[in-house]
């Protein structure tokens, strides 16, 4: 038997869901129709699992839209590689404001760590460790060389250097902007 709050969150989902549909065919009108509503449907189990952990957002509308744009935009960064660039008309600032602060920016922290993740197991060895090693561990450039067998902290620096021009190559190829993971 389904109780009146999950009646209502289905609700909310069925109204909420054909004006994502409808906003991002306008927004996309390249994109199939059917990525559309896959990613309507994945930003759903992503709504409804924070839900079930208790964490509603204020405005259900908002917080659905702002995962399912950035479901749709992974999906064509996916199918087309080419760069998509975000630029939001004052509509979608407006129900993005509305989100519940807290939620959003732990969704969206999450969504930025398993990008750079995604990024780092992309760019490969020994570029992973390096750049783990200076930004997450927060070693100096002599411990990354001593971990690393490196001969000098030149050498270091310079594989450092090199890593991070990889990383860059790696995110305009893909046409994420480096600001949007800060």
């Amino acid at each position: 038997m389904i109780s009146d709050s999950e009646q209502y969150f289905r609700e909310q989902y069925l109204t909420y869901a054909r004006r994502f549909i409808s906003w991002a065919r306008k927004r996309y009108p390249s994109c199939p129709g059917e990525e559309i509503e896959d990613a309507c449907q994945e930003a759903y189990m992503v709504v409804y699992q924070h839900w079930i952990e208790g964490k509603v957002a204020k405005n259900f509308q908002a917080f659905l839209f702002a995962v399912g744009k950035n479901i749709l935009r992974d999906k064509l960064k996916r199918v087309i590689r080419a760069p998509i660039q975000m630029e939001f008309k004052q509509e979608e600032e407006h129900l993005l404001e509305e989100i519940d602060e807290g939620t959003a920016e732990q969704y969206n922290q999450d969504h930025q760590a398993s990008v750079v993740e995604s990024l780092l197991a992309q760019i490969g060895s020994p570029c992973n460790e390096v750049l783990r090693m200076s930004f997450f561990a927060d070693y100096a450039v002599e411990s990354i060389a001593s971990a690393m067998g490196y001969e000098s902290e030149r050498v270091a620096s310079a594989r450092k250097s090199k890593c991070l021009r990889q990383l860059r190559n790696l995110l305009q190829k893909l046409g994420i902007n480096k600001d949007d993971l800060l």
